[in-house]
């Protein structure tokens, strides 16, 4: 956050402050007493997920810059329609993880600058730590390996989780989920499919 217009003598032009997502604030030529305005405004920006210009107070406009690292992208299953999602990944600014128990199409040959991981998806899942940003998308090659997938990821906190399949597919699998205790709405909220833009 950095001061671009001020009629304060006690609030300078060009001072700065870093504000964390926690709610930390280091201030940079700025009184202490606007750490706490500052932690809120900041908190709107990290909620907006805009970088611009608020009053801090009037007559002082700062500009907030908001930088974020690269969203991490979980692909569970390499198959034909990974290979592309996770090229086009790469180039939407995403770092994508792709996971699946079969060396023969989990290899970084297939997925170039991507972390690639052969491992049973119930086990990798369990051990796998994706950070604060999370998308998750199952395209795996039989609902077992999307229950073995989702019965971990809906107990995280994300920010998408997409299921490709026919409705049939998507069905069976929401069904057994249910019956496994997972609650019909959270998945109905949570879980996109079909996955993609309308």
């Amino acid at each position: 956050a950095t001061v671009i217009k001020t009629g304060s003598a006690v609030v300078p032009i060009a001072s700065k402050a870093v504000c964390l997502p926690d709610g930390k604030v280091e201030l940079f030529g700025l009184p202490q007493d606007r750490e706490k305005p500052l932690a809120e405004l900041a908190a709107k920006a990290f909620s907006s997920g805009k970088s611009g210009c608020v009053d801090l107070e009037p007559g002082v406009e700062m500009f907030f810059e908001l930088h974020v690292g690269a969203a991490r992208l979980l692909i569970c299953g390499a198959g034909h329609i990974a290979v592309s999602l996770a090229k086009f990944s790469l180039e939407a600014g995403f770092f994508p993880t792709v996971l699946d128990d079969r060396p023969e199409y989990s290899s970084a040959l297939r997925f170039p600058g991507c972390r690639v991981l052969t491992q049973e998806f119930g086990a990798a899942l369990r051990r796998t730590d994706l950070g604060p940003l999370r998308y998750c998308v199952v395209i795996t090659r039989g609902h077992s390996h999307d229950l073995d997938c989702l019965r971990e990821i809906m107990g995280w906190e994300t920010d998408y989780v997409g299921l490709i399949g026919s409705r049939a597919r998507i069905g069976v699998v929401k069904n057994c989920l249910v019956k496994e205790g997972f609650s019909r709405e959270a998945l109905d909220e949570r879980l996109f499919s079909p996955i993609g833009l309308a």
